[in-house]
């Protein structure tokens, strides 16, 4: 997933987890 790996780098210091539609979880960063 582009967008994951998008945010991921822009959320690398504080970490973040995404939901969508489909209740998959994407971890971007570091949690």
């Amino acid at each position: 997933m582009l967008l994951a790996r998008f945010l991921s780098k822009l959320f690398s210091k504080e970490g973040i987890v995404l939901v969508d539609s489909q209740d998959q979880k994407y971890i971007c960063g570091e949690v």
